[in-house]
């Protein structure tokens, strides 16, 4: 693509699915932050159900910033239908816009039908499956591709093709072939004019200004013409198996997979040009394959909830052509554990609280050119948000006004390498059935500048991001 043509996200992902970032300094997995969204399905029934949701949300930053006064709004449309039997069916489409320009998006984190019963069932389309628990509460995103506003509340979306299902006692797997790839979902960025613009704070973009001689001279984005097909083109598969009666916490689960990358990779060209003294950068978008390995135990006795997971990958990385720079990454190996505790019983309410903590080795981002020599520049250093991050949190009813819940989800994350820590709070009060006040708050932070500043992370990024929501919900 030429200069000054728009970085059109159709060009990376299908007609459902938008704002895919090409560059981000955390450029692969989305980790341990805000809130997952994932319910494994119920049992069959003829039941038919439709849902709309309509949600409008005041949203107040500390600070300004260069997209905005630090004061904007929200509106996002929830559509979801379903079907339950021996046919049955399911729809989540999300559409959704801020008071900004170019910021309207949308996604479809599953569509799918399929045929069976309980015990053996066949489906077709966009599906989440539980492949590992780690990936799903953390948000790591190597199995799962996700989607993101903001980097700390998350969406999965399901894979997509075809997968066959089966659970009969304390046994069952699942196997999958995905002929279609549809990537991670994060905060809007596009190549227009020579620049890489967005109108979201969250987004990053990469520097404005190269050291040419003794001065600082304005750097000429640009994207390499390339085909849709390109990218959705690249199927993958995946098998799981499981030990257990509940399908959603079994006792023993493991997975692997052959599938791409849910990031885009980049390469890059780049060249000074003497009669304007600008640099130039030609991007190119490439899917990188790797293999994934997962594997949870599950240790649950009555009001008590301990899992012990491992998630890990072994990319499978390309080599620069010519004079090109690109991407390539080093392997992951995450292990979690999580304890929650209900207190339903002891309490008369709905109450949980847990405790998480992750040790991730690995995902390093380099930008290494055709002779394995790495650049002054790299577009991202780390494929997780976080190195060693501890989580804990509680979510539940805390009490009732006329008979209605006045619920709360609270939780804190504090990295041990990275020293900076995420809190996030949410209030919700439904004053009917179908219209729910809620408001929520956001604070990150750093204990020191300069190990953060090195780390080049996420928190250090986004510090001066904190925030206050509050919003009304309806549900039709």
């Amino acid at each position: 693509m030429r200069s000054g043509s728009p970085l059109s996200f159709k060009a990376l992902i299908l007609a459902a699915v938008v704002a895919c970032p090409l560059i981000a300094v955390n450029a692969q997995s989305q980790a341990s932050v805000g809130t997952s969204i994932y319910s494994p399905k119920s049992s069959r029934s003829t039941d038919f159900g439709a849902q709309l949701g309509l949600s409008l949300k005041q949203i107040s930053y500390g600070s300004a910033s260069a997209y905005d006064n630090g004061s904007l709004q929200q509106v996002e449309t929830e559509i979801t239908l379903s079907k339950q039997g021996t046919f049955f069916s399911n729809a989540n489409l999300i559409l959704g816009t801020f008071s900004l320009e170019n910021s309207f998006y949308f996604a479809l984190p599953e569509a799918y039908g399929g045929y069976g019963s309980k015990e053996n069932s066949v489906s077709v389309g966009r599906k989440i499956e539980n492949y590992s628990i780690s990936d799903q509460f953390f948000n790591f995103g190597l199995v799962h591709p996700t989607f993101s506003n903001d980097n700390i509340n998350f969406r999965a979306n399901g894979l997509t093709g075809l997968s066959f299902h089966h659970h009969e006692g304390s046994f069952g797997f699942n196997v999958a072939y995905n002929p279609i790839f549809i990537p991670n979902q994060g905060p809007q960025v596009k190549v227009e004019d020579g620049q890489v613009n967005s109108t979201n704070r969250w987004a990053t973009v990469p520097p404005e200004k190269v050291r040419l001689g003794d001065e600082n001279r304005e750097i000429v984005y640009a994207v390499r013409d390339y085909k849709v097909t390109d990218v959705v083109n690249n199927p993958g598969y995946i098998a799981n198996v499981f030990f257990g009666e509940n399908k959603a916490r079994p006792f023993l689960m493991a997975t692997y997979g052959r599938k791409p990358i849910n990031e885009i990779a980049l390469s890059r060209d780049t060249f000074a040009d003497i009669a304007t003294f600008r640099g130039n950068v030609i991007l190119n978008p490439h899917v990188l394959y790797h293999q994934i390995y997962a594997a949870d135990v599950n240790l649950d006795s009555q009001n008590l909830k301990f899992t012990i997971s491992y998630l890990g990958d072994q990319p499978e990385n390309i080599q620069a052509q010519g004079l090109e720079t690109m991407q390539t990454l080093s392997p992951l190996s995450i292990v979690s554990a999580y304890v929650g505790y209900d207190l339903n019983a002891s309490l008369g309410r709905k109450m949980e609280v847990y405790i998480a903590a992750s040790n991730i080795t690995g995902g390093e981002i380099r930008d290494l050119n055709s002779s394995g020599q790495g650049g002054e520049i790299n577009f991202a250093s780390s494929r997780t948000l976080f190195k060693r991050p501890v989580k804990t949190g509680a979510k539940g009813e805390l009490f009732y006004i006329q008979n209605r819940p006045f619920s709360a989800d609270v939780n804190f994350t504090y990295d041990q390498q990275l020293k900076g820590s995420l809190l996030s709070a949410a209030i919700n009060y439904a004053i009917t059935k179908t219209v729910n006040l809620n408001a929520s708050v956001d604070v990150l932070g750093v204990e020191n500048e300069s190990i953060s500043s090195s780390e080049n992370n996420f928190l250090q990024q986004n510090k001066a991001n904190d925030r206050v929501m509050a919003g009304v919900d309806y549900v039709f």
